[in-house]
């Protein structure tokens, strides 16, 4: 019994990437429809922005930079842990970025205090 109430948290603690989403955009336009048909997640006053997991950084990077060019704001990932290998594909994505000089900000969700294990305002 105590195994399963454990299993039920945990999966209540999960948040999908669009909880992330509504967390890190919040205040912010979200989903915003670009010239060239695109959705962004969120757009502030200087940032476009993606929000992805680290699992799919690369597609982030496109999506950021794809994002970044029809705004002309600066390209921002804002990244999720979903996975055992966060700090590994975090050392891909910078390695990357630094590589080509890409002009990317990159924020993972917990500097913005959007994690499950600690806020209740989401999900």
């Amino acid at each position: 019994m105590s195994l399963m109430l454990g299993v039920l948290f945990f999966q209540q603690s999960v948040w999908l990437e669009a909880d992330y989403q509504s967390c890190a955009c919040a205040g912010m336009e979200m989903e915003v429809r670009l010239p060239g048909g695109a959705r962004a997640d969120c757009v502030s006053e200087t940032y476009a922005i993606e929000v992805e997991s680290y699992s799919d950084w690369a597609e982030g990077i496109g999506q950021s930079l794809h994002y970044g060019a029809e705004t002309g704001k600066t390209p921002q990932l804002i990244m999720f842990c979903k996975t055992d290998d966060c700090l590994r594909e975090s050392l891909r994505l910078e390695s990357t970025i630094a590589a080509f000089d890409l002009p990317i900000e990159v924020v993972d969700v917990a500097e913005l205090g959007c994690d499950p294990e600690t806020s209740s305002d989401h999900r």
